[in-house]
């Protein structure tokens, strides 16, 4: 079984050095990533619900597992959870119901402790 929280810090660790390595691109999409992580029209919980169904339908494993931090970061509930995934797998068939399952495991994981940062936590934008 994978440790979710570490895959999720480790991916924190990779855009950090990323950031070094192509500051115009990791900014850009960081600055993607804050406007989208805004309440507007949409709640932030509710788009984050979105990308995480879209992670799992396209199967992104990184994707989902950051989509699924950050939407219960902003206060989504197991069962609003639960119900995105059941979309996903209408919309993804097998392959996202596979999703799923990982989905399911990293949502216990993480209901055990936060981890400590966000994605874009200590990127800078330049």
């Amino acid at each position: 079984m994978k440790d979710y929280k570490k895959v999720y810090d480790h991916q924190v660790r990779l855009m950090k050095e990323l950031q070094d390595l192509i500051p115009e691109t990791i900014s850009g999409f960081e600055k993607m990533q804050r406007n989208h992580s805004m309440d507007s029209a949409l709640s932030a919980k509710t788009k984050e619900l979105i990308a995480l169904g879209i992670s799992i339908s396209t199967q992104c494993e990184g994707c989902m597992i950051t989509h699924l931090h950050h939407a219960l970061d902003v206060g989504a509930t197991r069962n609003e959870i639960l119900e995105v995934l059941a979309v996903a797998t209408m919309m993804g068939g097998a392959p996202a119901l596979t999703m799923c399952g990982i989905a399911l495991e990293a949502i216990d994981q993480y209901k055990t402790g936060k981890s400590p940062t966000l994605l874009f936590d200590s990127v800078s934008m330049h």
